[in-house]
């Protein structure tokens, strides 16, 4: 999995064939490793007005969708638990609204009530998402269709027919 990320990041090149991603694309990815970035002296909703040109408001109807309440989007980062910094990376990354979203384990720290909400994000993204996850139960609820790598072959599975 580490290698088809990197291909698909443009951090590795193949060692035949290739591997693009389409032109003018906006590739989000989401790493395992996302918490470190937070500013723990911030609130969620002061940084995420930071990053996104959003009205107070807006910000808070984003976060309640990612299961924040008031008092939990003004209290400093520092003091959030670690299924709650996950989800506020995730709201600001999702938010971004990337064409193509790689989500490497992004159920990882979640809690249920967490992972109900990606899944609930996921069912409504119009874009592609390459999700790569052991979660069953989230891979049956929010794919059409899974690969795999068996003896050097990718093999595919279409989850609906």
């Amino acid at each position: 999995k580490s290698t088809l990320i990197k291909l698909l990041l443009g951090e590795l090149e193949p060692s035949s064939g290739a591997a693009n991603i389409g032109v003018n694309l906006d590739l989000g990815y989401y790493s395992q490793e996302h918490t470190e970035s937070l500013d723990q002296s911030m609130t969620p909703i002061g940084m995420f007005m930071e990053s996104h040109p959003l009205f107070e408001y807006q910000a808070e109807a984003v976060l309640k969708k990612f299961l924040f309440t008031k008092q939990t989007m003004k209290s400093r980062i520092d003091t959030l638990s670690g299924g709650q910094k996950s989800r506020l990376q995730l709201a600001a990354f999702l938010y971004r609204n990337p064409d193509v979203l790689l989500l490497d384990e992004p159920t990882n720290h979640l809690d249920i009530k967490s992972i109900l909400a990606l899944e609930n994000f996921l069912k409504e993204y119009m874009g592609t998402v390459l999700l790569i996850s052991h979660d069953k139960r989230l891979i049956r609820n929010v794919c059409e269709k899974t690969y795999r790598m068996e003896d050097m072959k990718i093999l595919v599975e279409n989850l609906y027919d």
